[in-house]
């Protein structure tokens, strides 16, 4: 399957890389670094990417888009915009990281369609097109062949929720395992639902509780148990924190700690 990443000046690197660092454990991923024009491209922190020629691509692939102050000039230009729904039209799915979603929302690809993206810039991303469902409060959305995060690490979850949706979820954990990711990772959160998460591991929590906080624990020995993360509906993503020893927990499913009210 091409991996096709779409970049501009002044991409930001992490929503470049964190997908690719997903992508590039999958053994049937091919990573294609892709310009309009090919040649050197160089991010926000100055990173530069040697890019191919759009025209060398496989358009039925999977497009990465990522965001950046780039999608800023972008948003007002033209051929770009149509070039970018052409090519969204042509791939078998398209993911955006961040502000990338702005792009695609005016390029007019997701009119009618559920979105995410950066919550700092989410205001301006809102403002790119008001024929987009937008989801302020998702960790990523999931919407037929679309994908969008929000900012940064969400793109690292997001791509490890397209891999579990077209390989299964244990070859979204071997990834995550082997990349040192642990800790929760929302499968998918709509609307203020939260609807699965699955972690690395014996951990899997499951719940359709709304209006309620979700605190996460793994289960340990002697009824001690390590504090991973806490979850609210109205709220994510689920924060970290690592090191808080909890005792006497309801034990949910399959070795998840589960308190439905926040600890002080």
């Amino acid at each position: 399957m091409d991996i096709n990443f779409l970049l501009f000046e002044q991409f930001e690197t992490l929503d470049l890389f964190g997908p690719v660092e997903i992508c590039g454990r999958h053994p049937d991923f091919q990573l294609h670094y892709i310009s309009q024009n090919g040649g050197l491209v160089t991010s926000t922190q100055g990173v530069r990417i040697d890019t191919e020629p759009q025209r060398n691509m496989n358009t039925s692939g999977v497009l990465v888009i990522p965001g950046g102050a780039g999608t800023r000039t972008l948003i007002k230009e033209e051929p770009f915009l149509k070039n970018l729904r052409r090519l969204s039209e042509d791939a078998s799915f398209v993911l955006s990281v961040c502000t990338g979603s702005a792009l695609l929302a005016r390029c007019g690809i997701l009119e009618e369609k559920r979105a995410t993206s950066n919550k700092r810039a989410f205001d301006w991303v809102v403002s790119t097109s008001d024929k987009v469902h937008w989801i302020r409060k998702a960790r990523w959305v999931h919407d037929g062949k679309f994908y969008t995060s929000s900012g940064i690490s969400a793109g690292m979850d997001m791509t490890l929720g397209f891999i579990r949706d077209r390989f299964g979820a244990p070859a979204a954990e071997r990834i995550a395992c082997r990349r040192g990711i642990h800790g929760l990772h929302p499968e998918d959160i709509l609307e203020g639902r939260l609807l699965r998460i699955a972690v690395p591991g014996p951990l899997v929590a499951q719940g359709q509780h709304k209006g309620c906080v979700l605190i996460f624990f793994s289960q340990g020995p002697k009824d001690r148990s390590r504090f991973l993360g806490i979850g609210s509906c109205q709220d994510p993503p689920l924060h970290l924190i690592e090191d808080k020893i909890i005792h006497q927990l309801q034990i949910a499913e399959e070795h998840a700690l589960v308190c439905r009210r926040w600890v002080k």
